[in-house]
């Protein structure tokens, strides 16, 4: 099968969080098993990487530009579900799987060309959809909790297939030392206030935020004037070896 990932945020190396690294893994295990696999975008346009997708995309004078950065085609665009046509044209698709933000647009956009829509439910902020999912007439829903699951068939009626995150324990799985309780991606929807509460009521614990979602220079800073008053919290950088951070 040729499975596409459609989806309204960056991908890497442009955007990196868990469902890019979910989506990547799931890719990787279906090219392994003999399929084929490939994403649909937002094109961030960011530093020499993203300068070159816009300027690629201006001299071929396209929608969207194709890339294979992570091992198998991305397609890039500004606004993925105004290159619906342009990626099944490209990659010929026999399912789509559509998930998180414009989830309704894509997948609109997707099953007007024709292609079978599966819709992956990876959290429950309603507002990154970009409408009401029912308008997805004929789609199917996969979700990564019972939690998730409950949550949509209460607020939209939906039924959907549990199906967890996979990953590939070898990238993750190592002795640890103990040393800090830990908190990956400091944002407020991760619970960043919360653990700057419980740091303060345990400063005898030593605490580490690790960046996920790239953080601004401002946002950065108000991270570092917050925690810095607690003296047990380290703010770490973005890491591709988790290994270090759960070490």
């Amino acid at each position: 099968m040729k499975v596409l990932f459609a989806g309204g945020n960056g991908y890497t190396p442009e955007f990196s969080g868990g469902v890019q690294s979910s989506t990547h893994h799931l890719a990787e295990q279906l090219i392994e098993h003999g399929h084929e696999a490939a994403v649909l975008a937002a094109l961030f346009g960011d530093g020499v990487f993203g300068f070159k997708a816009r300027a690629k995309m201006k001299l071929l004078r396209q929608p969207a530009v194709i890339d294979s950065y992570p091992g198998y085609p991305v397609v890039r665009t500004w606004f993925p579900w105004e290159a619906a046509t342009f990626a099944v044209d490209r990659l010929k698709p026999d399912v789509a799987v559509v998930q998180c933000h414009k989830s309704v647009p894509i997948g609109k956009a997707l099953q007007a060309e024709g292609v079978p829509l599966v819709v992956y439910l990876r959290n429950v902020e309603f507002h990154e959809l970009g409408g009401d999912l029912r308008e997805l007439h004929s789609a199917l829903y996969i979700a990564n909790s019972e939690f998730t699951a409950r949550t949509y068939k209460k607020e939209f009626g939906i039924e959907a297939a549990v199906i967890p995150p996979t990953i590939n324990p070898a990238h993750y799985s190592t002795p640890t030392t103990g040393q800090f309780v830990t908190l990956i991606n400091p944002y407020e929807e991760k619970g960043f206030e919360l653990a700057v509460r419980i740091a303060g009521a345990c400063r005898e614990i030593p605490f580490l935020f690790v960046e996920s979602w790239k953080l601004d220079d401002d946002h950065r800073a108000r991270i570092e004037q917050t925690i810095a008053p607690l003296g047990n919290v380290v703010l770490e950088s973005r890491t591709s070896d988790m290994k270090t951070v759960y070490g």
